[in-house]
Formats: C-alpha cells, structure tokens, sequence
C-alpha cells in the first residue's frame, strides 16, 4: 500500500497541483500588479473575500494579472480558452485553495465549468472584473462571500 500512496504522491507533484495553502503569497506578476496599484496580499484579500471587489485599484490589479497570464489581449479581448486551460484559476480568481488532492481535482474541474459558462454565456461588457464575477458566481462550490 505504501506503494501506490508513493506513486500517487509523485504523480501529483508532477502534475502541477499545489497542496500547500497560503493566501498571503503573491507570486511575482501578482506582486508586480499590486505594486502598480499600491495594494499588498492583506487589502487584496479584502477584495477577493469582502464586498469591495468593485474598487478602482482591484479591477486594475485585475487587469494587469489577466495580461501577466494571457488571459486577455492587449486589445482587451478575452482569452476564455486561456482562462480554461490554466491549472490554476480558482486559486487566481478567487483564492480557493484546497489541500486535499481529491478536493483540489474537483474544485478545478468546477472552476473550469464555470469559466466554460461564462465563455458561452460572457457578461455584457467583458472584462477582468466582470468575467471575474461571473466565473466566481457560477461557481457551484463558492462558500458564501467568495463573490
């Protein structure tokens, strides 16, 4: 059994899935972005949980990381398959993060649903914040108050 539990362990570590939690991290481009806008991990987290996530800065700060990640042009299209395809959208869209790996697979796979809903379905004016908003909404997991 210590086997399998092994083989699993380095199969998920490949894969690219973070067990680990930490929601004061901000990798370099997200530092980069809440510089420009004079935000650290705590105010940012404010908007990712509390009810200010229309302010001014955080849909800067939203702008700047969707560019960093390919996620929209520099025409301001947005990128929905890129959205899709990126391994980590619950944690940049809303700071979910799980460590359980059976958990993590299932809150990609809904985040990843909930992005191919907004894609068919786009807010009426497409931006960061607003296709943001719909994935985050659309998501069928998000504890209340992760809007």
């Amino acid at each position: 059994m210590n086997v399998v539990f092994t083989i699993f362990l380095v199969l998920l570590g490949s894969s690219g899935i973070s067990c680990r939690c930490n929601m004061y991290h901000l990798n370099e481009d997200e530092q980069f972005c809440a510089k420009s806008e004079n935000l650290d991990a705590d105010g940012l987290l404010d908007f990712f949980f509390g009810t200010t996530s229309e302010n001014l800065s955080f849909a800067n700060y939203l702008n700047c990381v969707f560019e960093k990640l390919n996620f929209i042009t520099p025409e301001g299209i947005i990128l929905f398959d890129n959205i899709i395809a990126s391994g980590r959208l619950p944690w940049y869209l809303a700071r979910v993060c799980e460590d359980v790996p059976t958990q993590i697979i299932k809150v990609q796979m809904e985040f990843k649903s909930s992005a191919i809903h907004c894609k068919e379905n786009p807010p009426s004016v497409p931006s960061p914040s607003t296709v943001r908003k719909c994935i985050t909404e659309n998501y069928r997991s998000t504890p209340h108050g992760h809007k």
